[in-house]
């Protein structure tokens, strides 16, 4: 008879990706920024976020950017689920496109009154 013996791999180390928008950059994708980009107001962006997503969809990225602010605001991981719903695998990943992400949260984060720019 053989005897199991268990083995467990040291989990490998873990490093700020390099770039992690992969290949999410396609004339529909650029198409759409650029459309984004002409909106002029914020009820021409409601309008639009509106027709363009599911309510399921809207709710998600309204809860992202909530979680976003927050965790800019130095709110600990739980008091942000507590207050946004958001799960800690969320808030763990907006977290990481916030530090290692292509800017945007930055970026709006900002230019929102408090911000730094």
């Amino acid at each position: 008879m053989l005897k199991r013996t268990s083995v467990t791999a040291a989990p490998p180390p873990v490093a700020a990706p390099a770039r992690l928008d992969g290949e999410w950059r396609t004339a529909a994708t650029e198409d759409l920024c650029r459309t984004v980009a002409t909106l002029r107001s914020p009820d021409e962006a409601a309008a639009f976020l509106r027709d363009l997503c599911t309510r399921a969809e809207l709710q998600a990225l309204s809860a992202r950017w909530q979680v976003a602010q927050l965790l800019d605001a130095g709110v600990h991981y739980q008091e942000i689920a507590r207050r946004t719903g958001a799960s800690t695998a969320t808030i763990s990943r907006v977290n990481t496109w916030l530090r290692f992400g292509a800017g945007g949260y930055r970026t709006l984060l900002a230019r929102r009154p408090g911000g730094d720019g």
